[in-house]
């Protein structure tokens, strides 16, 4: 049985359940902790919110990634283009950025759906059952912002992540079509510039 407490501190005790309710009503929680376990809002809060930080960080520095993956690769083929080897720079470098860039884009989906998750089905409804209609709580108010996300926003979100797929993408096909004329990348890409 679940007692939930009006207040922060009081104590939320689980005990000899397979149900847990308190949080959220209408979707209870299986598999509660042994007898004699007991948790407190207080804690359950400040762990979500933990969790949510620790994801959002998660995305922050995935998106960093992808951002050091694209100069990574401007650099290597700067300094390759007018090399014999351009060809070859371009192919694999490319076909890594594409690789890569979609690893990450995946994993960033990954920390995203879960940040959502633990915030609207955790944090969201404690702050409702605590602070009922009179005050919104932070997690709330953010969760109110995220979803009046337009089109200019969902873009700088999947954005760097779709100009790495892009760019590897259009390196590698540049890098197919360099081995396939056989001679310097420059002078095939002039050639091909002034043919159209």
């Amino acid at each position: 049985m679940v007692q939930p407490s009006g207040k922060m501190g009081n104590r939320l005790t689980v005990s000899g359940a397979n149900v847990v309710k308190g949080v959220n009503d209408s979707a209870s929680v299986a598999a509660a902790p042994p007898s004699s376990a007991s948790l407190t809002q207080e804690a359950l809060y400040a762990q979500g919110s933990s969790l949510c930080s620790s994801y959002s960080d998660r995305t922050m520095r995935i998106r960093t990634m992808a951002q050091q993956l694209i100069i990574a690769y401007g650099v290597s083929v700067g300094f390759s283009i007018s090399t014999t080897n351009a060809g070859f720079v371009l192919l694999f470098g490319g076909g890594t950025l594409m690789i890569f860039g979609s690893a990450l884009w995946v994993l960033n989906q990954h920390y995203s759906l879960a940040f959502n998750e633990v915030r609207n089905a955790s944090l969201v409804p404690m702050e409702q059952m605590l602070l009922g209609t009179a005050l919104i709580g932070p997690w709330t108010a953010h969760g109110r912002v995220r979803g009046r996300h337009g089109i200019l926003t969902r873009w700088a979100w999947h954005g760097p992540f779709l100009a790495t797929v892009m760019m590897g993408l259009v390196g590698a096909l540049l890098g197919v079509c360099v081995l396939l004329a056989g001679g310097d990348a420059v002078d095939v890409l002039v050639g091909w510039w002034r043919s159209v």
